[in-house]
């Protein structure tokens, strides 16, 4: 999709490296394209363009800037130029291809650890790095429509979801606050009480469930081929105590949630699609 600045294609990711690190970015690229985000990182400048302007452009359009720390990109004036705008804009999410220093104006962000990355198989940092993306993409892990521009997204006000207006056995109610590749996170409306459930996965982390912010159940094993399983907590519902489960599928093939159900004594209150974003 170009945005009418003579070529440019608007992207919602940035990728910055160091042209040593070409083949490290084209890898990293196409992971994030597979959860459905474009990429700006092959830095073809389009006839009559200077290489400033393209890059300008470019980074200006994104709603996130990744940059990749190695010894060559620590050395590059482009890169913490490029890492310098994402900081200023707030939208810098940093990853490290090798055990480097980064510069100091850059260190107080948590850069996700890709120094063992493997395309074929999602690591622990492979996950850090796409969560971050996402949160930085829709903040609190809305979803925006799939049109919208990367430049849009980033200056729009979270979106969640649509309410639906599940009905469930009694007068029990369910709201979907956020669906997305990672996260499932619902509203219940019990019969004496209301409560947030937020269900997480991320491959290489433990999946846990939030039950009003806090953590009430988790997986102990932790995998980067994904997870499938259940996951048991209780809800105080008034004085009654009521079994919950969550049961969850997330393969590292698709990196998304591919089910995920959420039961509350014997009653399935959601039992979600695969994410189509």
């Amino acid at each position: 999709m170009a945005n009418g600045l003579r070529g440019v294609v608007v992207s919602q990711v940035f990728i910055s490296y160091a042209s040593s690190d070409r083949e490290t970015a084209r890898s990293l690229a196409a992971l994030l394209e597979q959860q459905g985000w474009s990429v700006w990182w092959d830095r073809h400048i389009p006839p009559g363009r200077s290489f400033d302007d393209v890059i300008e452009a470019a980074i200006d359009a994104a709603g996130c800037v990744v940059v990749l720390w190695s010894r060559a990109a620590v050395a590059s004036d482009w890169v913490k130029a490029e890492a310098e705008e994402g900081l200023r804009r707030g939208i810098l999410v940093p990853a490290m291809i090798e055990a480097v220093r980064i510069p100091l104006g850059y260190r107080r962000i948590q850069a996700a650890d890709l120094s063992d990355w493997n395309s074929d198989a999602p690591t622990e940092g492979t996950g850090d790095l796409l969560r971050a993306v996402a949160d930085t993409l829709v903040p609190d892990g809305g979803r925006r429509p799939p049109d919208a521009s990367a430049g849009d997204a980033q200056r729009a006000a979270d979106v969640a979801p649509p309410a639906r207006d599940d009905a469930v056995s009694g007068a029990w109610q369910v709201e979907v606050l956020v669906e997305s590749w990672y996260r499932r996170k619902l509203r219940v409306a019990l019969a004496d009480s209301t409560h947030v459930i937020d269900v997480r996965s991320t491959l290489g982390m433990p999946n846990t469930v939030e039950l009003d912010g806090e953590v009430v159940a988790r997986n102990e094993e932790i995998s980067v081929l994904g997870w499938q399983g259940r996951l048991e907590f209780a809800i105080d519902d008034g004085a009654a105590s009521r079994a919950a489960v969550v049961d969850l599928d997330h393969h590292w093939m698709t990196d998304k949630i591919t089910a995920c159900r959420v039961t509350v004594d014997g009653r399935v209150l959601y039992d979600g699609e695969p994410d189509p974003s």
